[in-house]
């Protein structure tokens, strides 16, 4: 999940409060993901960790689809139920 540093030479890079804010993830969240290899892709610059704008948006859009998905199972798994 680590992004190469050549991935785009105009990507915008956030910093950790950066992405926190954007996302309305509280800041001590993505340490964690990090920590257990989950959470949007992330570049280290030496010790600093940034997440590129694109990326962000991607697993955003990704955590949104699968909420999606699961919401989309659940009600076909109600309506068999009950009408069964």
């Amino acid at each position: 999940k680590v992004a190469a540093m050549s991935d785009t030479p105009s990507t915008q890079w956030l910093t950790p409060a950066q992405a926190s804010t954007e996302t309305g993830i509280p800041a001590r969240t993505p340490p964690q993901w990090r920590y257990l290899g989950k959470g949007p892709r992330f570049a280290r610059f030496g010790r600093h960790v940034r997440y590129s704008r694109v990326d962000l948006g991607e697993w955003t859009a990704a955590q949104l689809a699968a909420v999606d998905a699961s919401r989309e199972a659940k009600a076909k798994g109600g309506a068999r139920s009950k009408a069964a």
